[in-house]
């Protein structure tokens, strides 16, 4: 809903309806996605009739109808240069005279439905999977995120760099959620170039995974480049939601948050030309709407829920719902 909103001014109202066509297309893409990256054979080059084999060709085919109207639909809006959202920026910036960002429709369609895509299913993983942790959590963690989302003056209108500054210990969180229980424990990379690995000659074009997360948990990797103990000292084998805080003063009850970099050992959303695009949006989304809950409920899991652990489809992902009791918080 929020993606839909700050993408193309149109929500989709997916939390009170339950479903909604463009989000079940997209869970069918993201199932049958994995079912393709683990097969042994292309299936879906097969001319004709690859595409629909399993079902993911008429799934597309919905998609982009779907961004193709939303898209012709904006195009034809006569105040569309004065318009504030990610589609209407986009088709200004290819509607100018640099050829640079002129895009194609089809390319447009594209990057809309990537965005899209993406941002839905890693927002919500880390969201479903933070509010796991504070429910679960019995060293306090509620109690110090609630009071510092409480500090926060005029909240809803409060700019986003407040927001970001005022949170260091839901950021903390989050980061480490992203860490070790994210939506996303490897990347899959492909080399353009012959690349030489531990001694070993890649040629062009190998695909590879790139464990991050197992190699973020590592104590024998460069000294500069380890992942941070945290104040709690928390091995990096550990969940530690406090991992990323540092004191301001020593003995000081103010802390500031390290951002996570590929100097100290992790980057989540990627680096270089190829980072996530959406990476301030989904970081400001998790922020805001965890903060939103605690400042307002104290939260704690449904009576007899079960055990969550996160398995791996698209993205890993918790294997239940999560079902949480929403008490109103006392002011």
């Amino acid at each position: 809903d929020i993606i839909s909103l700050v993408a193309f001014d149109r929500d989709i109202d997916c939390v009170r309806k339950g479903k909604n066509e463009i989000g079940s297309d997209l869970q069918a893409v993201f199932r049958i996605s994995q079912v393709r990256i683990l097969s042994p054979v292309a299936y879906w080059n097969i001319p004709i009739v690859g595409q629909y084999l399993d079902g993911a060709g008429w799934a597309v085919k919905r998609l982009e109808a779907s961004f193709s109207d939303l898209v012709k639909e904006n195009e034809s809006s006569p105040d569309i240069s004065e318009a504030k959202t990610f589609l209407s920026k986009v088709i200004s910036l290819s509607k100018s005279n640099n050829s640079d960002n002129r895009m194609s429709h089809k390319r447009l369609i594209g990057n809309l439905m990537t965005m899209f895509a993406a941002g839905s299913e890693t927002t919500h993983v880390t969201i479903c999977s933070s509010l796991w942790e504070i429910a679960t959590d019995t060293t306090g963690l509620q109690d110090e995120l609630a009071a510092e989302a409480l500090a926060v003056e005029d909240f809803g209108g409060a700019g986003l760099d407040e927001i970001t500054n005022s949170l260091p210990r839901l950021r903390s969180l989050v980061y480490e959620v992203l860490r070790i229980k994210g939506p996303s424990p490897f990347l899959g990379l492909q080399n353009m170039q012959e690349l030489e690995l531990s001694g070993t000659v890649l040629p062009p074009h190998t695909f590879f995974f790139f464990p991050w997360r197992y190699i973020s948990t590592l104590d024998d990797a460069d000294p500069s480049r380890l992942i941070p103990l945290g104040p709690n000292n928390a091995s990096r084998k550990d969940f530690c939601a406090r991992r990323w805080l540092t004191e301001e003063e020593e003995g000081s009850k103010n802390v500031s948050v390290q951002q996570p970099t590929h100097k100290n050992g992790w980057r989540p959303f990627g680096v270089g030309m190829r980072v996530c695009p959406g990476r301030d949006l989904a970081e400001i989304e998790m922020l805001v709407i965890i903060a939103s809950i605690l400042r307002k409920f104290e939260i704690s899991l449904e009576e007899n829920h079960a055990p969550m652990k996160l398995v791996t489809r698209f993205t890993e992902s918790p294997n239940i719902d999560i079902r949480l009791m929403l008490k109103p918080r006392e002011a």
